[in-house]
């Protein structure tokens, strides 16, 4: 079933740093790097888009921008480094490897872990992200 996102809820600045990842496919390979799988770059724009979406339609505001970088045996890694957190999510490059995430404040007070799918909206992790409550 293909994503259909509402044009209202699409956040420019996230579409071009999703883009721009795909540069991670094509790279070469070498001893210390793989390139990021296709699956992983597709669950992770996925899972981006509609956290996107589910952000504006519960908090009337965007996502916040993470960085994408590869990460190991051609998985990609969505990092956000904000003020007060941190928020890691990883997609394994194999389309039923369960994908992983862990958060924590500057303080490390305070933590979040578990795991996700690409597919299903996440309220919690949406307001870990944004310090809003849920």
């Amino acid at each position: 079933m293909p994503l259909r996102i509402p044009p209202s809820h699409l956040n420019a600045e996230l579409e071009e740093v999703i883009e721009r990842s795909d540069v991670l496919l094509n790279a070469a390979e070498t001893d210390e790097y793989t390139p990021v799988s296709p699956a992983a770059q597709k669950r992770a724009s996925t899972f981006l888009r509609i956290q996107n979406a589910a952000c504006n339609r519960l908090f009337q505001i965007p996502l916040p921008i993470p960085d994408i970088n590869p990460a190991d045996a051609g998985s990609i890694d969505l990092f956000w480094q904000l003020e007060r957190h941190q928020l890691l999510i990883n997609f394994p490059a194999g389309p039923s490897d369960p994908i992983t995430y862990y958060g924590e404040t500057v303080a490390g007070n305070q933590t979040i872990a578990g795991r996700t799918t690409p597919h299903d909206e996440r309220p919690d992790l949406i307001a870990w992200l944004t310090q809003t409550k849920a």
